[in-house]
């Protein structure tokens, strides 16, 4: 299944680790390395850290209660690119 993550971006759900609020992360001394990259990367506007299988961390302004509801839909993007 794929799932718009916003800015023009699809991604893999099956590649998705997590997805987690800015402003939790930002809350909690354990998550340095993901506020920076946040910090270095300019990314004040986005609300949304997704981690990726691979370790790659993008940033998106799409809220995670959006996501997640995006996530749980079959209808939303099936297999619109064959694999």
């Amino acid at each position: 299944m794929y799932v718009h993550i916003g800015s023009n971006v699809i991604m893999r759900a099956e590649d998705m680790v997590g997805v987690f609020d800015m402003e939790t992360l930002k809350s909690t001394r354990g998550n340095l390395r993901i506020i920076n990259l946040y910090k270095e990367r300019g990314k004040d506007g986005d609300q949304t850290a997704i981690i990726r299988k691979d370790g790659e961390v993008i940033f998106s302004k799409v809220k995670v209660n959006t996501i997640s509801k995006r996530l749980k839909s079959k209808k939303f993007i099936n297999n619109i690119i064959d694999e």
